[in-house]
Parts: C-alpha cells; structure tokens; sequence
C-alpha cells in the first residue's frame, strides 16, 4: 500500500461503478485500520482477609442450612409416625 497517494489512503474509495455497491461481511466491514478496546472488569475480593471472612461466613450458612434440615427431617418422622392434627390444634416445632 506505499504505492498509495495522500488521496486515495484509508477509508473506503469506489471510482467510477456505474451502479449500486454492496458489501456483506460476516464481521465488522472497517475503512482503514481496525482498532479494538478491549475492557476487562475483575470483581471479588479485594484482599486475603476478605476472602477468608467471605468463606466463614457461607460455613456458617452450611452449617446453620445443616441444622434446619436436621430439624425438618425430625418434625418429618415425628408427623409421618402420627396421625395429622385436628384442625386448629396447634402444631409445635422445639
């Protein structure tokens, strides 16, 4: 392309045609050099003593998730074993 002169550099340059131009691409149809921005966002923990504070507190999540179906899976056998309450008798979970 050195042999280009100052006129003909860059962009898009159709002569003398005669008709309609058309242009298909599958990608980005550029004029010129193609430049890309490429912009890159990181987020999570800022430092060590996050993370470490983050996963104490998603196993104290676990543990008390762990403990709720401990209790549910109780009040299951418990109800399952029985006949169902009457109605409006009160139903106690301790």
């Amino acid at each position: 392309m050195s042999n280009e002169s100052e006129e003909t550099r860059g962009g898009f340059h159709f002569g003398n045609v005669g008709r309609d131009v058309t242009m298909k691409a599958g990608g980005d149809i550029v004029g010129g050099n193609k430049e890309t921005t490429t912009t890159t966002i990181q987020t999570g923990f800022k430092s060590e003593e996050q993370k470490q504070e983050f996963q104490k507190q998603l196993d104290a999540l676990r543990e008390a998730l762990r403990e709720i179906k401990g209790v549910v899976t109780q009040f299951r056998r418990r109800f399952s074993q029985r006949s169902a309450p009457a109605s409006g008798e009160p139903i106690w979970i301790v």
